[in-house]
């Protein structure tokens, strides 16, 4: 059940890591990243070969694991990176926090994952996992009602939005962020990008209005962007001070349905304006 569940779900993590490790075409123009990525990137606007493999709760140092992992594969069509404004936090020691359950035959996969999340939970169906099963049963009744989120080639777009008197309450509570890179990073960074013999797109999308109004990182942030923007295959696009208004978030930092839709159409834009990405983009 829960086999049959994940596979018929493309917005879950267990889904798109199968696909990812084992399925995915080679002609795919995958996105990467954190919620940011799952919920602000819309592949029916970007391009019909076009999957989000965004995770929740995911981390840079996920992103850059997957990332590597695709970069070793067949493929030539562009990768498309998110990048969190906040950069590049905490430690860069391995931290898979997705659903691998459907890959742990892969050693790469089960070398980095902590020994409680190294169980076949999902190999033999039956209704005695009752704890994942209703994990991916809500995914899959979510996808096919789009009661608060709407499914599109594994983004989950969110379908809420916030009253004045919400976004109220929201802003008063927001504190300043900056933007964070250590040397550590740069060096984990600057060995998967070795691997890239095809495009990777780093994309930085907005904010909400008080959220980039309090941040201290554009600085540290540009910079960072343009020492990317110099690697070889690495092409960045900023799309940070898009001056979006709280009507397309659902939260400070992430958009909703009808934010992601205009967000990914800019994006779009942007890919069709490179000669090196464009044909990938027709």
């Amino acid at each position: 059940m829960n086999v049959a569940l994940i596979t018929a779900s493309s917005g879950t993590a267990a889904y798109k890591m199968l696909r990812l490790f084992e399925t995915h075409p080679k002609e795919e123009i995958p996105i990467l990243g954190s919620s940011r990525a799952s919920q602000n990137f819309a592949p029916s606007r970007l391009s019909p070969r076009a999957f989000n493999y965004g995770m929740d709760g995911s981390g840079q140092s996920e992103t850059l694991f997957l990332l590597a992992a695709l970069l070793r594969q067949e493929g030539a069509a562009p990768i498309l990176v998110n990048l969190d404004p906040w950069g590049f936090v905490g430690s860069p020691a391995p931290s898979l926090v997705g659903d691998y359950c459907l890959v742990l035959g892969d050693p790469d996969v089960r070398a980095r994952l902590p020994p409680e999340k190294r169980r076949l939970k999902a190999r033999i169906p039956g209704f005695r996992f009752h704890g994942a099963l209703r994990e991916h049963l809500a995914a899959w009744l979510n996808a096919r009602l789009a009661v608060t989120k709407q499914v599109d080639a594994g983004a989950t777009l969110q379908l809420l939005s916030r009253t004045p008197e919400e976004w109220a309450f929201i802003n008063a509570s927001i504190t300043p962020q900056t933007f964070a890179f250590s040397e550590e990073w740069r060096r984990l960074l600057s060995d998967v990008l070795a691997l890239a013999d095809r495009p990777v797109v780093w994309v930085i999308g907005p904010c909400a209005p008080r959220w980039a109004e309090l941040y201290t990182g554009r600085e540290a942030l540009r910079g960072f962007l343009r020492w990317l923007a110099a690697q070889p295959n690495q092409h960045v696009i900023d799309l940070f001070d898009l001056p979006y208004g709280e009507d397309l978030f659902m939260d400070p930092t992430h958009l909703n349905l009808q934010g992601a839709e205009r967000f990914t159409t800019t994006v779009l834009g942007e890919l069709r304006e490179r000669p090196g990405l464009a044909p990938f983009f027709p």
